[in-house]
This record gives structure tokens, sequence and C-alpha cells, in this order.
């Protein structure tokens, strides 16, 4: 609904050249909001709505095609769209919070202003704390300046991309994911974190150069990361 109301005060119905395209799934689900949506769109036909699945390589394309990816949103997890319109090369307009604040600044892209607000009982499933309600009126001027510049200043994108590519490419994530495995095995093999445990002979084991240890995870319900009945730690 954000978006709608950004895209209709950046560009009144007299601009015919422009053009928003909203991308839902299962709309059936949920036909209260769905029925809203569709009502604050009403007879403009500058917006296109497509509630269907699509391919991966038609998302893509969608996304690199477009001259800006919108992101009006409230709360977000990692925020994977905003990332992979960043490294297609697509300027992204998206609310300064969350998870993708992390990536997108005002060198990556175009944060938007926010107030934050308590989240309502029944507001969202299992959730509680803050959303943030993006400022419409500065995600409407962002979008009237991006188009009357013709488009984002490479600057931007190719910085975003780049950025992109070095937080979170294979190699940067594997990286990260060894050092918190080392970490995480630093501490559970700790002399006073098997004393806790009761893991005298793992203690021992470990004490006495032992080049890996097995952790009986269903004997130590502190040590339940998954469904397995062990865990082998490694030292290298």
């Amino acid at each position: 609904m954000g978006a709608i109301a950004a895209f209709r005060a950046a560009f009144p119905k007299t601009k015919e050249n422009v053009q928003l395209l909203l991308k839902t799934i299962h709309a059936d689900s949920q036909p209260k909001y769905f029925n809203a949506i569709r009502e604050a769109i009403g007879d403009d036909d500058r917006i296109v709505l497509i509630d269907c699945p699509v391919s991966r390589a038609e998302i893509c394309w969608l996304i690199q095609n477009s001259d800006a990816y919108l992101s009006l949103h409230r709360s977000e997890g990692f925020g994977r769209p905003i990332a992979e319109a960043m490294l297609l090369g697509t300027p992204v307009i998206g609310t300064g919070w969350s998870g993708c604040a992390d990536f997108l600044n005002e060198d990556t892209g175009f944060p938007i202003a926010y107030t934050l607000r308590p989240l309502e009982p029944g507001e969202y499933p299992f959730a509680a704390g803050e959303w943030a309600e993006p400022d419409i009126g500065h995600a409407a001027d962002v979008m009237r300046r991006i188009y009357a510049q013709g488009g984002a200043d490479q600057r931007i994108t190719s910085q975003a991309r780049e950025t992109v590519t070095r937080l979170f490419s294979r190699q940067s994530i594997c990286t990260k994911l060894v050092e918190r495995l080392r970490t995480i095995g630093e501490f559970v093999t700790s002399d006073e974190n098997l004393d806790r445990l009761g893991l005298a002979a793992e203690k021992h084991d470990r004490r006495h150069g032992a080049s890996s240890i097995v952790l009986p995870v269903a004997d130590n319900p502190q040590l339940m990361l998954s469904d397995s009945r062990t865990v082998v730690l490694t030292f290298k």
C-alpha cells in the first residue's frame, strides 16, 4: 500500500509514461488484503498487478529491466530481493530499517526515512517489537528525482553491486561460517564448559591432543542443535 501511495504522490494521473509493477502470489489465501490492494489501485492502469508464480529467470529479468526496485517495508529479514536488485544493477529505493540497513545506505541506494511504532497485537504472526512506517513523501521525492534525472547515478549502482558482492559472495559467507564455527567450537570444548556439561572423558581427550571429540548431544539438551545424536568437533 505504501508503494501505491508513494507512486501516486510522485506521479499524478496526468503523468502517463510511468508504471508501477506489483508482484504478489497466492492472493486467494488473503482475499481481504488483496482486495484492499485492488481497491487502492482503482482505475489507474499505470499500476500493474501480477499474482501468479513466475520463474526465477522471469523475476530476475523484471528486476534488471526496471528503473528502480521499490521496497517500502515496515520490517525485513535479510532483505534478499533488495540485495539481488543491487547485484543486478537496479537502484533500490527502500525503507532504511531492519536487515537491509546493513548494506542499503546513501552510497549504495536510496534509504527512505521512517518512524518507528509499536507492533499492534495480531498485525503479524508471532511478531513483537517495533515496525517502521516509511515516509511516503520522502519516497515520492526520490522517485521523482530519479525519473527527472533519467535514472540513478551509476556510481550508486556500481557501489551497490560491489558491496553486495563483497559482503555476500560464496567465499565471504564461507569464511564467516568457518570463523563462527571455530568460535563455537572453542567455547563448547573449553575446560569450563565441558565440566559444566559433565563431559569429563571428552575433556580428557581434548587435553591430551585429540584431533577431534564427539559430544553426545542426546545426553546434553544444552547442545541439542539439530536432529543428530552427536556433534563431532575437529581441531586444526
